[in-house]
């Protein structure tokens, strides 16, 4: 009977001395209090057990031990108490890893200073998910920088009006980051991604403007073949987009990003033509989403740039039907646009594409070439109409482009818009439709190519810092599981035998 008192007694003490530092770790309320409980349980048992068999020696040494016991258990278990609560209360932190990963870039700290007061994190998530708590642990260590910076969690689900008000998609940005009237978005809730918001906030805000005055597509209608969803994306990026007619304006802004031309019917005229190249002859950028048979040739108007559409449209004979024609782009290029694409092997779709040509001889002018999407090597360039039938001809491009890049150096060119001048031409411009938006990787391709377009930098130079091992991703459920194992299971199962060991050998003496 004594020893199973005193096994019991160890067994409380264990559970006890061990609850601190399960939550410690785990943060699990379950297991912390039903470490609690049958520590207390163990204990009591233990306690009435001793006060059962000592009642008539409870006096002298005896009771020294018994209440020395009882202080000793207290005291953990206020010390334990006392460190959960200072840690809870405390932003005090410490980075013992050698490669320091808990600790912020120095570049995210220098943006956090220039952060304006009340700036505001709105994450649009589940409480309780994996995002919403990593996106709150990375708010509270950007908090130990800027102490100021507020955060929100909003429950879509609860709060269906907030998401109506802020537009919040399905597949999009959930992340809002608010200061002084401004707003920016992010997908997901990183220490890159965060900086590279702060430095939206923190730079000019310069808006992207869509041409007009040629008869090109809006950003509207709810239709297969609207462009509402793109306008939608796109401000879901945090993008401020404007409508630009040169012939009026007579010139280009100043804070303009970028110049989209989407899908034009009518030609450009000799003044917007030259002003398009004088824009992009001090840096400027100019996205180009044409049809088969554009109403201006590219070649003559950007002639140095090395970049032009081929005659007739792409067919893949895998994917043509009824007489339609629709390129499947499954060759990547190497330029960081397209480069995740072609890693994840993601196909996109054009549903009505012109080939894009490239001149290497504009190469030997300065300018640097990039194509960034290409058909397989079944498809070419039909340029016969055969009435839905279609058939590779002799001469006819095989395996041709869909979409391409030019860019020059203008670092040391005076008065300039960036460092590098950009030209982007797309032989299709359906794919970006409300209905070709949700087709393979259209939505990303045109997200990340308006992002390259539109920054200086096509990403922020900012590198957190990781260690040099592979990472093993766990649910919460294995997570927990694993804790358990590693900081309970496991030393209770080599602790136990010992404490029984140890005290049936003093049952003996």
């Amino acid at each position: 009977m004594t020893q199973g008192r005193r096994v019991v007694g160890l067994l409380a003490l264990v559970l006890l001395v061990s609850a601190p530092v399960t939550w410690l770790v785990s943060r699990d309320l379950l297991w912390l209090w039903l470490k609690l409980l049958l520590g207390i349980g163990f204990g009591g048992i233990w306690l009435l057990a001793l006060v059962r068999s000592q009642r008539s020696q409870m006096r002298g040494r005896t009771l020294v031990h018994a209440l020395t016991t009882t202080l000793v258990v207290s005291g953990v278990l206020v010390t334990g108490g006392v460190v959960i609560a200072f840690s809870q209360a405390s932003a005090l932190s410490f980075d013992l890893t050698s490669d320091q990963v808990y600790t912020l870039a120095p570049q995210t700290q220098a943006l956090l200073k220039k952060l304006p007061d009340k700036t505001t994190v709105i994450a649009y998530l589940k409480p309780g998910s994996r995002e919403a708590r990593i996106t709150a642990k990375l708010v509270d260590q950007l908090r130990t920088e800027r102490s100021d910076l507020r955060f929100e969690l909003v429950d879509p689900e609860r709060r269906p009006d907030r998401v109506k008000e802020d537009a919040i998609l399905a597949d999009g940005p959930r992340i809002l980051i608010r200061a002084q009237g401004k707003e920016t978005r992010i997908r997901q809730a990183t220490e890159q991604e965060m900086a590279q918001a702060f430095q939206r906030l923190t730079g000019e805000d310069r808006p992207l403007y869509f041409l007009s005055g040629h008869g090109e597509a809006k950003l509207e209608g709810e239709d297969r073949g609207g462009f509402a969803r793109l306008g939608r994306e796109l401000k879901g990026e945090g993008a401020d987009l404007r409508y630009l007619n040169l012939l009026e304006a007579g010139e280009v802004p100043d804070d303009a990003r970028a110049l989209i031309l989407l899908r034009p019917i009518k030609p450009l005229e000799v003044e917007e033509q030259r002003l398009l190249k004088h824009y992009l002859a001090f840096g400027g950028r100019l996205l180009m989403f044409l049809e088969p048979d554009p109403p201006f040739a590219v070649e003559e108007v950007f002639s140095e740039w090395g970049l032009s559409l081929g005659e007739g449209r792409i067919v893949d004979p895998t994917l043509a039907s009824r007489g339609q024609t629709v390129a499947l782009g499954s060759r990547y290029g190497e330029h960081p646009v397209v480069r995740a694409l072609g890693a994840a092997r993601v196909h996109t779709l054009f549903p009505s594409a012109a080939p894009v040509q490239i001149d290497p001889n504009a190469a030997g002018q300065g300018y640097q070439l990039a194509a960034l999407i290409g058909t397989g090597s079944k498809a070419w360039a039909e340029t016969e109409d055969a009435g839905g039938v279609w058939q590779r001809n002799e001469g006819e491009a095989k395996a041709p482009l869909v979409a391409a890049m030019s860019f020059r150096d203008h670092k040391q060119t005076e008065d300039k818009r960036s460092d590098e001048a950009r030209l982007v031409l797309v032989g299709d411009s359906d794919f970006l439709s409300n209905a070709g938006l949700a087709e393979g990787g259209n939505r990303d391709f045109i997200l990340n190519l308006v992002a390259a377009m539109s920054d200086d930098e096509p990403t922020l130079e900012l590198h957190a810092n990781s260690r040099q091992v592979s990472r093993i991703l766990l649910t919460d459920s294995e997570q927990r599981n694993l804790q358990l194992l590693v900081l309970d299971l496991v030393p209770l199962f080599f602790l136990l035998p010992g404490l029984v060991i140890w005290v049936r050998r003093r049952g003996y003496r």
